[in-house]
């Protein structure tokens, strides 16, 4: 099996509750949804098998890493593929795996994955919700994020601009939700 890779970098994760560490991020290509916000680039690059891309995974982690080394993957929207061959070869080689999906999809391999991150959007489905280790709002018109606190986790609201007032007195009147920026914006990394 074959997956289609937009890229596959090493960086620093800016958002939600891993913030900050390092980690190797394989972004896939293609979205089912079309969000305004998105500044994602959903193109095709290549076609990886699962052991070329924990090939390239394996390049990218510098000597230094310690620990369990992290691999975020990503998109345009992950489930879109079959992603269980990818899973069971990141885990064979110890990397702890994170997904971030926006939940309209429910395989049976996310139940693989060591953490889970959903951003909910029209679609996200209830058994996925209830599967997430995180789930991040992004704070655009219409979107109320509290109809998502049941579901558990960690909560976090993410503005969808530059302007960050929004999210931060939203989180001022709802302690249950954390605040999450785009921190590799802000320091305009990767």
């Amino acid at each position: 099996m074959r997956y289609a890779v937009t890229e596959i970098f090493y960086s620093i994760q800016g958002e939600g509750h891993h913030v900050g560490r390092v980690a190797v991020f394989i972004r896939l290509a293609g979205c089912n949804l079309d969000c305004s916000w998105c500044d994602t680039a959903h193109d095709h690059r290549e076609s990886l098998t699962a052991e070329q891309i924990v090939d390239r995974v394996l390049l990218a982690f510098h000597a230094t890493t310690h620990g369990r080394p992290i691999v975020v993957v990503t998109g345009g929207e992950p489930t879109q593929q079959d992603l269980e061959r990818l899973v069971i070869t990141l885990k064979a080689h110890r990397f702890y795996v994170a997904l971030e999906t926006n939940g309209t999809r429910a395989p049976e391999w996310l139940a693989r994955l060591d953490w889970l991150t959903v951003s909910p959007k029209v679609g996200t489905l209830p058994e996925v919700l209830d599967r997430a280790d995180e789930i991040k709002v992004v704070l655009a018109d219409g979107v109320d994020p509290q109809s998502y606190a049941q579901h558990g986790g960690h909560l976090f609201v993410q503005p969808c601009s530059e302007d960050f007032a929004p999210a931060v007195e939203y989180v001022k009147s709802h302690p249950n939700w954390r605040l999450s920026i785009q921190t590799q914006k802000v320091l305009s990394i990767e």
